[in-house]
């Protein structure tokens, strides 16, 4: 009411925003004060009856707003509006509001921030259409020349350590007003104190709602508050720099405005953010500034486009020695006897030191992120090689002549290598436009790490020793990579090469010949690691691992961040673990931190779990003098993204910088961006229950890709750390085979009780045996085209786990069971044929060869649809002491009897058909409950899976259960979820956290309680990616972020909860290769006869009458189905 009266007495125009905000009971009154002050004016206040009073709402809103409906006669569609009218307005205001006088108490002017600026206005957006173009740089030196100013250097001279430019991160899918209001709370100005002060407002592309109302209440209204009351009021003499990468559109419009390239289609956007109205600083790519540098042009208009060369970056040591050596390459000159120095060596044509990067960069349109890496890198080596006496041409110029030009030949081919993204940055945006090959890939990987060669020469800890790794040079002095290809011809003399085989260094030697002990050696030279112990015996160091090894190494040297992508279960924790445990020297210093990051992890997590990592690496670095890294695994399945992006590339927290003397290290690892193949998909909608949503509708989107479509359900990348992503690769068949090898050799040596009929087996032969058969298993995997395809070294762990088990229940009870059923099917088979068949069976198995045969039922064969072809591949692999005479045949006879064998123990109700689904369902439960492997159970409704989870808990019953087999095994206690897309990450975490205290003081080798998740599947859809908490959850039994786990410890197995997950379709592999999976299909006629027939039996007369028509239901059920 305040409002309205002065809005008629006033002669000022007065607004009402965000009317759409108001409820009804409030808009009503609103309304009909509105009509009564109204109808006043026209009779008692003639002389006020024209006022102006305009409300505001939203457009999305304004039909479903009852203050709108009701003044519906006084709307006005608002006038066409000249954005550049607008931004030509707010610079003038933007400029008077810097250029308002005022003095300190002293007496001196008082200057603004603003000064500063190009056009002294005091509020500024920094953009780009791309990542990594110098945005941050650009902001870093506003902010030194507003450090200079004479009342922040009086200011500074009192408080050692005082900050003039301060960080605000917005990150997220909306704006969190409470989160940057704690952080402006904090940089409230003491009484008294009179600064200038720049604030740096970061926000992160993936902001998508509420950054247009921040701003404009910040930036225009001039203050900003919270529910809570806190208020923050913007000063006059402040800078704010707001940092952003604007979308294509958006930024095509404000080159259009200026001239420089017109907009797409020729026609403006539709619309356009708030932000795009303010005065801009436009930064560009080196190739634009490159080109703005040829054609010398100079634009002065409001909104400048201006890629630039940053002259101060050029002027750097680091720029100034690179340019040095490239510059005397190009022309020929021998670079033996050169060294860079600081008092020649300058830069004077910013046009001749940029061609040359761009030339030798490898690039072809490098950021100058990329740029920056590659002179880092380059910078870091040479310095090395200047400082090592092997590269002092002076002292052995005539031992090895022209020793230092291979050295620089080889960093300049290095650094290249190093330099060249792995993924396209367009591809890793948004999405669009993106192009599609035949397997689906949605991020266009440019450089497969096992497809490109990775020729290594480093200088070690002691920056004079070398190190060459993963090359050869023959004797006409050309570079070939290790299986012999051409890589750069004539990189030495042949001279250099005879003094250097006269000195006894052997260029042409084959890294596979070393032997383990020399690997380590060479590893812990890099490391800078005096002592040389092998931390793991079991961990294969092949020429592979070793210069994945080296090139994190050189990232840390260099500062680089190391973001790496590889497909699940591809080894990229187990080695980061090993290098750090080398690194280390000591079982007793913890010099690795993990966070399992998942879609339940908060910026909150990531800022205690940063803080924890601080104080380790201050005391690593000042005791030991090491590096400590913190690993973030699965980087991308958390909408946390954007912090942990701003540690890693900005290496701050919340604005907060991380000191860069405690050797902190980050590392983050990340699921590839691929879709699943247009087969999979199909068969994903149609799966039933929780696709009532198509993916054409659903908001929860990758670009303009539905995550449901994806291989993984990841968030995009922020665009700063696409062009640090290095492919991991792949294991090779025959590095897998080794790691196999490994596994096997841990279960057979340690684990005594591998023994056949009382006699001990050859444990050589028995190694060799299984390690073929799993590889073999392995290689089938890979080569189907769905969700099958996705195996790791998980599989054979649990593999070998599984065999274990079988091996020991059959000593128990299980080889008494299943002979007797073999009696009995062979009795009734000979009864119905007429004839006797006991003489065609096969070679009865030993009880070894059994448990690996029921082994292979359970963690390969459950999750097939087609399975005769497997069983024929793996059993060609069988060998003595596991002799299979009956082929796969006998594979598939010996899993469907042991099956039938958990069946019968069970009592199950009448009606219930012992059929073929029931039964694998049940076989897999129990297995897997027993051993505590995670599984998961997929099929379509009415596939029994909650049937066999209910009688699955009524037959484990441990000592108390009915039969003798259930009696061996554990007591069930079982936990229930239902999910569906609401579902959230702490209501899975306190699931499992229940069924912990549920195990609590219990004998764990006589009970086990299971998580059971149902329509798991569910979950998916919720935009909270809830099912990524299940990762550590499954892997390591731990909660990954959480301070009771502290994302480090690792859950002994025997002490974890069982868990099964029951949905209609497959989930991505990330969750799958966690656990085992049976993949349930359609049933078959034949099925579906013996279901209806198990069904029906149990009354006679009913299945007298019912017979007759089985047949032909079952035909027509599946007419009806295909």
């Amino acid at each position: 009411m305040l409002l309205w009266r002065r809005a008629v007495f006033s002669k000022h125009l007065h607004c009402l925003v965000h009317a759409d905000k108001l409820d009804y009971a409030v808009s009503s009154e609103v309304t009909e004060q509105i009509r009564s002050l109204r109808d006043a004016v026209r009779t008692e206040y003639a002389a006020c009856n024209e006022f102006a009073l305009v409300v505001v709402c939203s457009r999305e809103k304004e039909e479903h707003t009852w203050i709108m409906s009701s003044l519906e006669d006084y709307r006005r569609q608002p006038s066409p509006c000249d954005t550049r009218e607008v931004r030509s307005y707010l610079m003038e205001k933007f400029r008077e509001m810097a250029t308002k006088k005022s003095t300190l108490p002293t007496g001196k002017l008082w200057k603004p921030a603003a000064r500063e600026d190009s056009d002294e206005s005091c509020v500024r957006l920094v953009t780009s259409l791309r990542a990594g173009v110098g945005k941050s740089l650009y902001t870093e030196q506003l902010a030194e020349r507003v450090a200079s100013l004479e009342v922040n250097t009086s200011h500074a001279e009192k408080n050692a350590g005082a900050r003039f430019m301060n960080t605000i991160p917005v990150q997220g899918n909306a704006v969190n007003v409470p989160a940057v209001m704690d952080v402006l709370m904090k940089l409230v100005p003491e009484q008294n104190q009179f600064t200038s002060r720049l604030f740096h407002i970061d926000v992160a592309r993936t902001v998508q709602s509420g950054l247009d109302t921040f701003l404009f209440n910040l930036l225009i209204l001039g203050s900003l508050s919270d529910r809570v009351g806190r208020t923050w009021q913007r000063d006059s003499h402040d800078l704010y720099v707001i940092e952003t990468t604007s979308v294509s559109t958006t930024f095509s419009f404000l080159r259009e405005e200026t001239g420089l390239q017109p907009a797409a289609g020729g026609a403006h956007p539709p619309s356009l953010p708030f932000y795009s109205l303010l005065p801009a600083h436009l930064c560009g790519s080196p190739i634009e500034a490159y080109q703005a540098l040829l054609a010398e042009d100079e634009d002065s208009s409001p909104v400048a486009f201006r890629p630039r060369v940053n002259h101060s970056q050029l002027a750097s040591p680091e720029f100034r020695r690179v340019f040095g050596y490239l510059s005397r390459h190009a022309r020929g000159q021998s670079l033996d006897m050169y060294k860079y120095d600081p008092k020649d060596e300058v830069i004077d044509d910013p046009k001749a030191c940029l061609q040359l990067l761009l030339r030798y960069c490898g690039v072809p349109d490098p950021s100058w992120l990329v740029l920056h890496h590659f002179v880092h890198f380059l910078d870091s080596q040479l310095a090395d090689c200047e400082r090592s006496v092997f590269c002092n041409m002076k002292l052995l110029g005539q031992e090895l002549p022209g020793f230092k030009e291979f050295v620089v030949r080889f960093l300049l081919k290095m650094s290249t290598d190093f330099a060249t993204p792995s993924v396209s940055v367009e591809a890793g945006l948004q999405a669009e436009g993106e192009e599609e090959d035949s397997e689906g890939v949605m991020v266009s990987v440019r450089r497969r790490w096992e497809q490109s060669p990775h020729p290594y020469l480093f200088f070690n800890s002691d920056r004079h020793t070398l190190t060459f790794v993963g090359f050869n040079i023959d004797k006409a002095g050309n570079l070939l990579d290790q299986d012999g290809g051409l890589l750069v011809p004539g990189i030495m003399t042949p001279h250099l090469y005879q003094s250097l085989e006269r000195q006894r260094v052997n260029l042409s030697e084959n890294f596979n010949s070393w032997d383990r002990m020399r690997r380590l050696v060479c590893l812990c030279k890099v490391l800078g690691q005096d002592l040389v112990r092998d931390v793991d015996d079991s961990y294969e160091l092949t020429l592979d691992n070793v210069k994945k090894i080296l090139a994190i190494q050189m990232r840390f040297r260099c500062g680089i961040p190391v973001v790496v992508m590889g497909e699940t279960g591809c080894g990229k924790t187990r080695l980061i673990r090993f290098m750090c445990q080398l690194q280390a020297g000591s079982d007793e210093i913890t010099n690795m931190l993990i966070m399992k990051i998942h879609g339940g992890t908060t910026e909150e997590h990531v800022r205690r779990r940063v803080e924890e990592a601080e104080e380790i690496a201050l005391r690593n670095s000042q005791e030991h003098k090491i590096d400590t890294v913190l690993f973030f695994d699965e980087a991308n399945t958390s909408n946390a993204l954007g912090m942990i992006k701003e540690v890693m590339c900005d290496r701050r927290v919340n604005g907060r910088y991380i000191a860069s003397d405690t050797r902190l290290r980050f590392i983050a690892a990340c699921n590839p961006y691929r879709r699943h193949t247009q087969e999979m998909i199909k068969r994903l909608e149609d799966a039933g229950l929780g696709y009532h949503v198509r993916a054409t509708e659903t908001e929860d989107k990758l670009g303009r890709i539905p995550l449901r479509q994806l291989v993984y359900r990841v968030h995009p990348l922020p665009e700063s750390m696409v062009p640090l992503v290095w492919d991991f690769g792949q294991l090779s068949p025959d590095v897998e085979e080794l790691y196999i090898q490994q596994i096997v050799i841990r279960y057979v040596t340690k684990q005594q009780e591998f023994a056949d009929e009382g006699m001990f087996l050859d444990e050589g032969e028995l190694i060799e045996t299984v390690t073929g058969v799993l590889a073999a298993a392995q290689a089938f995997m890979r080569e189907q085209k769905d969700e099958c395809s996705f195996v790791s070294l998980r599989d054979v762990e649990r593999a070998m786990m599984v065999m274990k088990w079988f091996y020991w229940l059959s000593g128990e009870i299980l080889d008494e069971l299943m002979l007797k059923a073999e009696e009995d099917l062979y009795k009734r088979f000979d009864l119905r044929e007429g004839r006797d068949v006991l003489t065609q069976r096969p070679e009865p198995l030993s009880r070894v060869t059994r448990a690996l045969v029921l082994s292979l039922g359970v963690c390969y064969q459950a999750r097939l649809r087609e399975r005769d072809a497997f069983r024929d591949r793996v059993a060609h692999a069988f060998r003595d002491p596991c002799p299979l005479s009956g082929g796969g045949r006998q594979i598939k006879d010996e899993i469907d009897r042991c099956q039938e064998v958990f069946l019968a123990q069970m009592q199950l109700g009448k009606n219930i058909a012992r059929n073929e689904a029931l039964r694998e369902n049940v076989f897999m439960m129990v297995v897997c409950i027993d051993t505590r492997i995670p599984l998961f159970l997929v099929g379509k409704p009415g596939s029994s899976k909650s049937l066999a989870k209910t009688e699955v808990a009524d037959a484990m019953q441990g000592d108390s259960s009915i039969s003798p087999l259930f009696r061996c095994l554990k007591q069930v206690h079982m936990v229930s979820y239902q999910c569906s897309p609401l579902s959230t990450p702490s209501g899975i975490v306190g699931t499992f956290k229940q069924c912990q205290q549920y195990q609590k003081d219990k004998n764990l080798d006589r009970f086990v309680a299971v998580v059971v998740l149902d329509e798991v599947g569910l979950a998916e859809d919720s935009p909270r990616l809830p099912l990524k908490a299940l990762h550590p959850l499954l892997e390591d039994g731990t909660g990954g972020g959480d301070d009771e786990s502290r994302g480090q410890g690792i859950v002994p197995i025997k002490e974890r909860v069982a868990f099964v997950g029951i949905s209609n379709w497959a989930l991505d592999p990330a969750k799958m290769n966690r656990g085992i999976m049976v993949s349930r299909g359609e049933p078959d006629s034949e099925e579906l006869m013996r279901t209806a027939d198990d069904i029906c039996n149990t009354d006679e007369t009913v299945g007298l009458h019912i017979k007759p028509l089985i047949n032909n239901l079952a035909n027509a059920y599946s007419t009806l189905y295909n």
